[in-house]
């Protein structure tokens, strides 16, 4: 099957009519417009299923904000103040009030550790419906944290500092944490949900990937060859696994010359699509002068005649659109990003270069070879991208249409 055969759709497909007065509450630690740019499309189609759609960004709240290193980029969360209402609470007091109402549900857009404790137990003690979303069809899991220092002094601090911590997440985990639906792309997770009481209910969708070919109006060409950037040398999981990420300089140098020789041997351009967290201060220092975009992944995708990636989600565009794809790796990565690394080769073994490796004929070589495995690539679309069986049909018609039917319709019906 070639996906980017598929027909565009140019009306999304709902069976049920709005017919309800329910707030939607999107509730975040992180960038409003990085969650807006995960799944516009849904947001945009349930602003007229509810009677307000309102986002709640709680990043400035102490406890949601402790530990974290996201930089929450103000002015891009402005561009959608014209669109949306978004509600910034200063102080768990300002959150509870904000949630004291009736005919509300609330998408989390959070986390299940101890920082977030209030957010789940305001939920709760309020009765809101739950709605979680998981449509990217991630398919890595983090290596096991590293343990630094092993002295009985280092075994004291780190036991002293994570108990109270340790002690709020296991509470928050097993008496709060429910959630009332939950709408899943890939078919691992959804079987693992499925036997987990902490999920009342679990919807198979499809993948917002899948939404991307239904409902843009992207040109597909060869025009481009595109980088998916990772981040590598600030992504702060390594560093909180316990791992120490790699020198910037010997990476940005690494990657340049790989890049270089990639668009001297097939006479194109390299874009490059930045990861949603990556700093635009460092974007001149670190890439140079080129072209370099964030949330148009997508649409750069569409154009490429080849993609190279490290270990993102992102990827799955690629396969969508049936790019050929090489994977960046780098004997000189450290353990956590050389295992996120291998987790898509288990399922698509794409040909691979070290970037630390420059010789030019290791790089033609691997780049005049790289191919479509069909088989491949349509096995992960069964499973990953339109793993509910359901054929031209986006994951926000889906989700949307189940919401309406089980929390908009009904509620109205009760009344």
């Amino acid at each position: 099957m070639n996906i980017t055969k598929l027909k565009k759709i140019e009306k999304i497909p709902i069976e049920s009519e709005p017919s309800s007065k329910i707030k939607v509450y999107i509730i975040a630690t992180s960038n409003i417009r990085k969650i807006f740019n995960l799944q516009p499309k849904f947001y945009q189609l349930l602003n007229n299923y509810s009677s307000d759609l309102i986002f709640v960004k709680v990043a400035k709240i102490f406890t949601s904000k402790w530990g974290r290193n996201d930089i929450v980029n103000e002015d891009e969360d402005n561009e959608l103040r014209s669109k949306f209402k978004i509600l910034e609470p200063k102080s768990i007091y300002e959150f509870k009030k904000i949630v004291e109402c009736k005919n509300l549900i609330v998408i989390v857009n959070f986390s299940e550790k101890w920082n977030d404790w209030y957010l789940w137990y305001y939920l709760r003690k309020y009765f809101i419906p739950i709605i979680y979303i998981f449509p990217l069809s991630t398919i890595v899991s983090f290596p096991p944290k590293v343990v630094l220092g092993n002295s009985l002094f280092d075994r004291i601090v780190r036991r002293l500092k994570g108990l109270g911590k340790n002690a709020i997440e296991v509470l928050v985990k097993r008496y709060l944490i429910r959630l009332d639906t939950t709408f899943v792309s890939d078919k691992i997770n959804y079987d693992k949900m499925k036997k987990d009481i902490k999920y009342n209910e679990t919807i198979l969708i499809n993948s917002s990937f899948y939404d991307s070919i239904l409902l843009s109006d992207y040109e597909i060409t060869n025009e481009y060859i595109v980088f998916i950037d990772s981040m590598l040398p600030y992504h702060g999981d390594q560093i909180k696994y316990g791992y120490e990420s790699i020198d910037r300089q010997l990476y940005y140098r690494s990657l340049k010359k790989i890049l270089d020789k990639v668009e001297l041997l097939l006479g194109k351009e390299v874009v490059v699509c930045l990861h949603p967290k990556f700093n635009d201060k460092y974007l001149c220092r670190d890439f140079g002068k080129r072209k370099a975009f964030k949330y148009r992944t997508d649409e750069f995708v569409a154009k490429a005649e080849l993609v190279l990636f490290h270990e993102s989600s992102a990827i799955n565009s690629a396969i969508v659109y049936g790019k050929k794809v090489v994977q960046l790796t780098g004997a000189k990565f450290n353990n956590f990003v050389r295992k996120c690394c291998e987790a898509y080769q288990t399922l698509i073994p794409f040909k691979t270069i070290d970037i630390f490796e420059w010789r030019e004929d290791y790089v033609k070589e691997t780049i005049t070879k790289v191919k479509v495995d069909w088989e491949q690539y349509n096995s992960f679309l069964a499973n990953y991208i339109i793993a509910s069986g359901q054929k031209d049909l986006p994951s926000c018609a889906q989700i949307v249409d189940h919401l309406n039917r089980k929390y908009f319709i009904s509620n109205s019906e009760e009344k």
